[in-house]
């Protein structure tokens, strides 16, 4: 009975430490990864510099600290090479001193220690530590405003090739998972620290562990060994690029536009009765775009045709009347007058009959976008009905800065190329310059400069853009530069 009853009391021990144990497990387990994860970060940074602010630093995601010093031990030398939140350490300061006096005495320590602020010499191991060292730890301890200190060395080849002090102020002793994890990865440190230095004192190592570098080696060692004629290249490439002359050109964004704009004009004032074209019509000259409604003229002809053959009537009948009645003669001359001012408004009103019709000024395709849903809409005389542009009447237009717009002139040669063919460029002659800027929104103020282009492609388009440049002069590199360099200075010296 004893002995069941010891068994389910052990039982239900297991049981109840078992999560405990488990979840110590996974803390040892996270902080291996992380400190996995350190070292794998550590071993990917290119040069030395960046290695010591990184240990000083970023190794706080493995344990927090409130001060971290590096002290090194290669090439012979103990020194203090870094610490957290120092871009450069400040050689003559105390700290400095006293770390670097501790620097020397350190290198005789190979493994880890905690100490306390309160430790005395009977506190540090027994074994591995001498009683030299254990005066200098002691001094540290007592100079410093830290509550809890570690030692860990970064061990290589069993040697100790630097190590990392961290401070610890508050009144909580540093966790041991983290400490066991940091004291696990300090060999890997210590190996990525070795790394590091060798190559950064032995730059011909590079070529062994990256071949690829040893073209760019080859042109360091080319430009050292042969200076003179590294320089008597550079000053023929001077020669070049500012004294050789240089074709300057000037321009910018460019679009299809029409030579001539040929419009479409309602010539007299009326509802538009019907559209026979629409946007991309191809149409002839004098062809019918669109009608206007003719109800209202009709009206106004036959009312005049009417007043007309009343006055008429009323002319014979005065006439015959005339006869016995004198005075009637003078009423006649005064219908008459009226019947001849009705012919003529009349004449008028069926002149004006044949701008019934909208035609076309010339042959060519029609531009106006939705011109069919003009139907319905009532316009003045005079008034633009659509735009009409004549196969092969193209221009290709070019927006120049108004600070480059005095080295363009007439007759020069310019290139156009189009989004549609980037890579081709067509050749063409500036015809005519713009007389007065205009404000572009994007571009500030700009000069169209135009050049025609009658043998344009059947692809080429109106509203198509791209970039268009004009040959103005020779010129020198040095000129151009210098000339935008006075153009920014002259503009800098209105804020002056």
């Amino acid at each position: 009975m004893n002995s069941q009853g010891d068994a389910a009391n052990n039982s239900m021990v297991v049981d109840s430490e078992g999560p405990r144990i488990q979840a110590r497990n996974d803390s040892v387990q996270r902080m291996l990864a992380l400190g996995l994860e350190v070292s794998k970060r550590a071993a990917e940074l290119s040069s030395l510099d960046d290695l010591y602010f990184f240990l000083v630093n970023d190794v706080r995601s493995l344990i927090e600290f409130d001060r971290c010093f590096l002290i090194t031990h290669l090439g012979g030398k103990s020194r203090f090479a870094a610490a957290n939140n120092q871009p450069s350490l400040e050689t003559k300061s105390k700290l400095y001193e006293q770390i670097d006096t501790l620097a020397a005495h350190l290198r005789k320590l190979d493994k880890g220690i905690l100490l306390t602020n309160a430790a005395e010499q009977k506190d540090f191991p027994s074994d591995g530590v001498s009683e030299e060292l254990k005066d200098a730890l002691s001094s540290y301890v007592r100079n410093s405003q830290g509550n809890y200190f570690l030692f860990i060395p970064l061990l290589h080849n069993r040697s100790p090739a630097g190590h990392l002090i961290f401070e610890f102020i508050g009144e909580t002793a540093p966790d041991q998972f983290r400490v066991m994890a940091l004291l696990n990865m300090a060999p890997l440190f210590a190996s990525v620290l070795v790394e590091k230095w060798l190559l950064h004192k032995k730059p011909a190592l590079v070529q062994i562990l990256e071949p690829e570098s040893k073209d760019k080696t080859s042109a360091v060692q080319f430009i050292s060994r042969h200076p003179a004629v590294v320089a008597i290249g550079a000053a023929l490439i001077l020669f070049i690029l500012f004294l050789l002359p240089m074709d300057y050109t000037v321009g910018g964004e460019a679009i299809i536009a029409p030579w001539d704009r040929h419009f479409a004009f309602c010539r007299m004032d009326g509802l538009i009765d019907k559209v026979t074209v629409f946007e991309g019509s191809h149409v002839q000259k004098e062809q019918v775009l669109a009608n206007l409604d003719a109800t209202e003229l009709n009206y106004k002809i036959e009312s005049g045709e009417r007043q007309a053959e009343i006055l008429a009537r009323k002319m014979l009948l005065l006439r015959r009347e005339g006869d016995t009645s004198p005075s009637k003669l003078g009423d006649l001359k005064i219908v008459e007058l009226e019947r001849q001012k009705a012919l003529r408004d009349l004449q008028f009103l069926k002149w004006q009959s044949q701008f019934l019709q909208i035609k076309a000024p010339v042959a060519g395709i029609v531009l106006t976008k939705d011109v069919e849903s003009l139907a319905g809409k009532k316009l003045k005389a005079g008034e633009t009905f659509c735009e009409i542009v004549a196969p092969g009447d193209l221009a290709v237009e070019i927006f120049v800065p108004e600070d480059k717009i005095a080295f363009a002139k007439k007759g020069q040669e310019a290139l156009a190329y189009l989004n549609n063919d980037p890579l081709k460029g067509y050749k063409l002659s500036i015809d005519e310059i713009a007389p007065v800027a205009e404000a572009i929104p994007r571009l500030g103020n700009i000069f169209r400069a135009r050049a025609k282009f009658p043998d344009a492609p059947k692809e080429i388009k109106v509203g198509m853009k791209g970039v268009g440049k004009i040959h103005t002069h020779k010129t020198s590199l040095w000129s151009i530069i210098e000339q935008g360099v006075m153009s920014r200075w002259t503009k800098w010296s209105l804020y002056l």
